[in-house]
């Protein structure tokens, strides 16, 4: 979400207050849907609100598996207070009227795969070439493909290619859409986390590494285009980068709840790569393994009362 992926955390219900004076910010709705293995599906949906160097953001995600469009269980919301006046971020937890708070270094961010990716070339007996990039960018609308090979050696090693492609439809330079843009920067500063970051780091909830060259040549084409109204992102790889990394967890039971994602993407990912071997008959060719489509859907000026970026009177705080 621009800021743990997805997502992006984002956020809130505007309460009224006679008792606090109302102060002009911004409202954005944002709507993202990831798209893995056409198997398993995350819907999000976000509201920002923003006043100068405080946000407060709620997120709603459903997660659908296999073809059905009906959501797996309960809708999962989740609320942040971030405070970059103070560093820090707040995370209330509704039910037990309490609160996390956590200093803006210390949130995570998509993992690192440089070390899986330096695996791969390993155990396939292949170098990666250099990222070849091909970008276009007309009347707002900016195009990038960037792939990556893994070149074999010598005759008796394997070879593999990913590649990621990326659509954004840049917004309007109105003051909305600034407020919007300059929050997003001010978040990927302090966190080491930006948007493209978390497009492509969703993947790896579902146990698939994302190629950190491809990341990084996605984001420099990307830079200083504006902020997006819509983005429409497709990672692809071939059977064989993840022939020695897809086997499926030993068993479910020993999986709790927030790695079960994990758990099941990875299972995917497996069935995915074996149907993959078998039906290309020995050939190497890169393929879809999943979609992030992510838009602003609203976004219009907004009065706050100052307890809209405060944690909840009564909440505890807990570590």
């Amino acid at each position: 979400m621009s800021k743990t992926w997805v997502t992006a955390a984002i956020a809130c219900c505007v309460m009224a207050s006679t008792h606090s004076p109302a102060r002009a910010g911004v409202v954005a709705e944002e709507h993202a849907v990831i798209d893995f293995l056409q198997m398993m599906k995350v819907e999000s949906r976000q509201v920002t609100s923003i006043e100068g160097d405080k946000a407060r953001l709620e997120e709603v995600v459903e997660l659908r598996t296999g073809p059905s469009d009906t959501p797996e269980g309960e809708s999962m919301p989740r609320t942040e207070i971030h405070r970059f006046d103070r560093g820090v971020v707040y995370r209330p937890i509704e039910g037990a009227r309490q609160y996390r708070e956590i200093r803006f270094a210390s949130v995570a961010t998509p993992p690192d795969s440089s070390r899986q990716f330096a695996q791969v070339a390993s155990g396939l007996g292949c170098r990666w070439a250099k990222v070849e990039v091909v970008s276009q960018d007309a009347a707002g609308h900016l195009q990038i493909d960037a792939t990556h090979r893994c070149v074999a050696g010598k005759p008796s090693a394997s070879s593999c290619t990913l590649g990621m492609s990326y659509d954004q439809w840049n917004a309007r330079t109105d003051d909305l859409h600034a407020q919007l843009a300059r929050y997003h920067r001010e978040y990927a500063a302090r966190t080491g986390n930006g948007s493209t970051d978390d497009l492509f780091g969703f993947f790896s909830q579902f146990g698939v590494p994302v190629d950190p060259a491809l990341l990084d040549s996605i984001r420099t084409a990307a830079a200083s285009r504006g902020l997006p109204l819509r983005t429409h992102a497709v990672l692809r790889a071939s059977p064989s980068c993840f022939g020695a990394g897809a086997a499926q967890p030993a068993g479910a039971e020993a999986v709790d709840a927030s790695a079960m994602p994990k758990f099941v993407g990875a299972m995917l990912l497996a069935a995915w790569v074996e149907e993959r071997k078998s039906a290309a008959a020995g050939a190497e060719r890169a393929e879809d393994l999943g979609t992030i489509t992510t838009d602003i859907t609203a976004i219009r000026a907004q009065k706050f009362p100052e307890s809209q970026f405060e944690v909840p009177a009564g909440y505890t705080k807990v570590d």
